[in-house]
């Protein structure tokens, strides 16, 4: 078995149609009633910096999260999510500097830096220590995400499929 990562399109419910993907992982979106979903696991936010930074040792206001400038998750490209939705709604907007496609690449650039990012839970508890990376809650409430397995019934009574499916849920428990 050879597993492929690439980056999430804008036609994810093509690509499981036509069986160019066989997965795919990411919150549930609107898909016709072939593509199967199962949820692996809810994720919330959290704040990073570098350890060091100038503000890593202080409580992370709301004031000063605004001030750190900041690299943002863009998977598509397109700025704008539900973390700056939410800011906007209290009235403020967040000091963006770079959009990245994939969080992967987000730890390294804030270990070397003074910008900050919002990173689900999971990929700071692999990558903040390594990284020296400092975390802090968000001072504002953020809805995090239920992240899901998808695929096509058609691979329903397929075995080596099944058993890939399942080693993926018991992986993200």
């Amino acid at each position: 078995m050879t597993v492929r990562v690439v980056q999430t399109a804008p036609d994810a419910e093509g690509a499981l149609q036509q069986g160019t993907w066989d997965f795919l992982w990411a919150p549930q979106r609107s898909m016709s009633q072939a593509i199967v979903w199962t949820k692996l696991f809810d994720e919330t936010f959290a704040f990073v910096v570098r350890e060091g930074h100038p503000q890593a040792s202080k409580p992370l206001t709301l004031e000063r999260y605004l001030s750190i400038q900041q690299i943002a998750l863009s998977p598509e490209g397109r700025p704008g999510n539900p973390l700056d939705e939410t800011l906007q709604r209290m009235g403020y907007q967040r000091q963006i500097v770079a959009h990245v496609p994939t969080f992967a690449v987000v730890p390294s650039l804030i270990a070397q830096s003074d910008l900050g990012a919002v990173l689900p839970r999971r990929i700071i508890e692999v990558h903040g220590k390594p990284w020296r990376l400092v975390s802090r809650a968000l001072p504002f409430p953020v809805h995090g995400f239920t992240l899901k397995q998808a695929w096509h019934e058609r691979h329903r009574h397929d075995d080596g499929h099944a058993w890939f499916r399942q080693l993926v849920v018991d992986l993200c428990r």
